[in-house]
């Protein structure tokens, strides 16, 4: 250090000054590289929040648009004049076979409507009896063994009385445990007058929308929906389906 310090000192005052000078434009030019370094990585997350959150509502548009379209059937079947006059008759104990067989057909017709739809089914009130019409068979679907369990365990997706569930228990042992579907369950109500639920509509469906929103973004990703108690309603995670965000 000391011999730099002798060599430096018999220099000409001019090779000095170009010392300096060189040193001073070499400082400001990193010092604007670093703060131009640190605008841009700065930017750089900004923008990719941006487009996070833009690709976040771009979802949740997509599940509420999907949930919508769900309630709408299922409003829509249970106006129905079968549905509403299946309520009728059982509140007054009087449901003929005539009955039966026209609620199986609007069954029939909502299967052969949605292709996403894996099956329907009308429950009664005490859990006792169904009315189901499906792409599979009752020993594929598992469904009379399966939904009092599945429905309890369903969360309430809206304000209302709709409940919906995005799990394995349908299927369960034809598939392995590797399908998951979306389930829809909604009480049926003679719409003329107050009263209590007269059974129980349920629907299960292969929605697309579900299974897009579970697959955006990397294997690193976290997508979640919650509603606003914070349970999670449905997850890329399956088993965190059920639980309360932290």
């Amino acid at each position: 250090m000391n011999k730099w310090k002798t060599k430096f000192s018999y220099w000409k005052f001019d090779k000095k000054i170009l010392l300096l000078v060189t040193v001073s434009i070499l400082i400001v030019t990193l010092t604007v590289a670093g703060v131009s370094l640190t605008f841009s990585i700065a930017s750089m997350k900004e923008q990719s929040v941006e487009l996070l959150q833009m690709q976040n509502n771009t979802v949740a548009e997509s599940f509420k648009g999907s949930m919508d379209s769900y309630k709408e059937i299922v409003l829509g079947t249970i106006m129905d004049d079968s549905v509403q006059n299946y309520c009728r008759q059982v509140q007054k104990n009087e449901l003929k076979t005539a009955d039966i067989d026209a609620v199986y057909s609007k069954l029939e017709n909502l299967n052969n409507m949605y292709e996403s739809l894996n099956f329907a089914a009308i429950v009664s009130s005490d859990y006792k009896s169904y009315y189901y019409r499906g792409k599979g068979s009752l020993s594929v679907t598992q469904f009379e063994e399966v939904y009092p369990q599945a429905y309890e365990r369903s969360k309430y997706a809206q304000k209302g009385t709709l409940k919906v569930s995005y799990n394995n228990d349908y299927y369960n042992d034809y598939y392995k445990g590797n399908r998951y579907t979306l389930s829809l369950y909604y009480p049926l109500y003679d719409t003329r007058k107050v009263s209590d639920a007269r059974g129980l509509l349920c629907m299960n469906f292969d929605d697309p929308a579900v299974q897009r929103m579970l697959a955006v973004g990397d294997s690193s990703a976290e997508t979640r929906v919650v509603d606003t108690g914070g349970m999670i309603l449905l997850s890329n995670d399956k088993e965190e389906t059920g639980r309360y965000v932290n």
